[in-house]
């Protein structure tokens, strides 16, 4: 089974996929029974926790760019 649909199933209220290579992070709400995709979030934004009121996540911090020789 997806991990998407299992957490739908046990109905999880936030998920997220987060893709380092491409630097975004899809969020996933729950809407009645369902994990509809809400947003996606670049290394440029601040990415809003739903289920922490009032707190987010700066992705600029999350997604730096690697050192180069």
């Amino acid at each position: 089974m997806d991990k998407r649909l299992a957490h739908q199933r046990v109905s999880v209220k936030e998920y997220w996929i987060v893709d380092p290579a491409n630097q975004i992070v899809e969020v996933h709400l729950l809407k009645g029974r369902y994990l509809e995709l809400s947003n996606v979030y670049s290394k440029e934004d601040s990415l809003p926790v739903n289920t922490l009121d009032g707190f987010s996540i700066d992705l600029s911090l999350i997604f730096k760019n690697p050192c180069t020789s």
